[in-house]
């Protein structure tokens, strides 16, 4: 287990390195994907259907693809920014990869929930917090390592589970969202937050096909009472 010097030092190497601004580049592309439902594999979907409103366990990939080499990143996610439709039942970075022909890692170096702020779930009216993700070259081996290449990975994995599902628009945000912490830098360690783009991620409630079965053969019914009755 790290100790709190430790993760101080980790944390303030992730926010050197992503310190310096610089002019507008290619950037980067954060997707929230969802890609099982109760642990059944779907298409990859940022919008994903749900037959009820609460227990339903939504598996959720959180893919980076960056067009430029990259030497650090480091976002934040949100949810439920009015309601308590989900609730987080677990959240995992990926461990990174070697890159270049010596083998350095470009890996995380904060736990998404052990620095700067609390993991939580929403509750009324306050939005639920989750990160913050984040990997970074690895500057410790005596040289300097070569950047992430251009490609698209999969940093992390998030499973939620349903509270209160609706129909009423997007619930999961990526974005940084924790000032000072949060940023994308390519691979001169210029930040590039303008030219990353966020996207977000719904689930969508609909009704049981029996449940929609069972309400039209009602209304049907009760229209042919009311011709019945007609003189």
């Amino acid at each position: 287990m790290r100790t709190a010097s430790a993760v101080a030092g980790a944390a303030a190497l992730l926010v050197a390195s992503l310190a310096s601004p610089g002019p507008a580049r290619a950037g980067a592309t954060v997707d929230l994907l969802f890609v099982a439902v109760n642990g059944a594999p779907i298409a990859a979907t940022d919008t994903v259907t749900v037959h009820r409103q609460a227990g339903d366990l939504l598996t959720m990939a959180l893919v980076m693809s960056n067009d430029e080499p990259l030497s650090a990143y480091s976002f934040s996610l949100e949810f439920d920014r009015s309601d308590v439709e989900l609730e987080v039942v677990s959240a995992v970075q990926w461990l990174g990869i070697a890159v270049g022909a010596r083998g350095a890692d470009y890996r995380p170096i904060v736990d998404p929930c052990t620095a700067y702020r609390a993991c939580q779930n929403s509750s009324p009216g306050s939005p639920g917090y989750w990160g913050i993700f984040n990997a970074v070259r690895d500057l410790g081996q005596g040289f300097v390592p070569p950047a992430l290449p251009p490609g698209s990975y999969q940093v992390g994995t998030v499973t939620w589970r349903t509270r209160a599902a609706k129909a009423d628009g997007e619930d999961v945000f990526a974005g940084l969202f924790l000032a000072g912490v949060d940023g994308v830098t390519d691979g001169d360690f210029e930040l590039i937050d303008a030219e990353t783009l966020f996207r977000s991620a719904s689930v969508i409630l609909n009704p049981e096909p029996g449940t929609a079965l069972l309400l039209g053969t009602g209304l049907c019914a009760l229209a042919a009472a009311r011709r019945a009755r007609r003189p």
